[in-house]
């Protein structure tokens, strides 16, 4: 039978390769280009294992021949890793325990990726409704979720590595910074200069933190302070 030569670009690489009219791009992807991030879990695009960023839309790739896929711009999860490495939504996955099984979870990862391109601030609705064509049997959904929110929170802070809290008072004032040892941060009083935190943690702590910083700068001690002193809080 004919084959059909193909030239598509996949995770940013220029690809071609040979197909069958009548074979499913997730089964070229598969067995003529090696990509087998994809899976097929129900061959009727009910499960959304085997999705798959054709042209920026999230689609099943069991429901697309594969000379469809001709002169498109396809990402499949292995094009979600930069150089070796694992893309926030990948590493918050297994941080979170997000999977199990495994079978569904490129499906999920792509259309999570899909959303955080277009709403990097969504709503635990917004995600559940983006994740809503992809089933899993194993994790209950809330794992994924909770995964995809915390991704999406270091992506939004970039490179958020320290905080620091500079005033003239005394940080015994604020009950809430010994605290902070429960979540394994590196902390160091400075006296009567204030708070310098080291952070090497999730964000969701960074925000604990900064809202610490936040409630020292409305505290009236600090005002007292604040003109002959001045105030920071660093982040970078």
């Amino acid at each position: 039978m004919a084959r059909t030569h193909i030239t598509t670009v996949i995770n940013g690489d220029e690809v071609d390769f040979l197909t069958e009219d009548s074979t499913s791009l997730l089964n070229a992807l598969r067995d003529e280009v090696g990509l087998t991030g994809a899976k097929e879990g129900c061959g009727t695009g009910d499960c959304g294992s085997c999705s798959i960023l054709l042209d920026e839309r999230v689609t099943c790739s069991c429901l697309v021949f594969a000379p469809e896929a001709n002169g498109a711009n396809i990402l499949t999860v292995e094009g979600l890793t930069d150089a070796g490495e694992l893309h926030p939504l990948q590493q918050c996955f297994l941080e979170g325990a997000a999977l199990q099984c495994g079978i569904c979870t490129p499906g999920f990862l792509i259309a999570a990726k899909a959303l955080l391109d277009k709403n990097p601030d969504p709503t635990e609705t917004e995600i559940r409704y983006a994740l809503a064509g992809n089933l899993c049997r194993c994790t209950g959904y809330d794992k994924i979720v909770r995964a995809v929110q915390e991704a999406a929170l270091q992506m939004r802070s970039g490179t958020l590595k320290c905080i620091v809290v500079m005033s003239n008072i005394r940080t015994e004032s604020f009950p809430e910074i010994p605290t902070l040892k429960e979540s394994n941060i590196n902390w160091t009083c400075i006296g009567w200069r204030g708070l310098a935190v080291q952070i090497d943690t999730p964000p969701l702590i960074v925000e604990k933190l900064i809202s610490v910083a936040e409630k020292i700068a409305r505290s009236a001690d600090f005002q007292n302070f604040m003109n002959k002193q001045g105030f920071g809080i660093e982040i970078r």
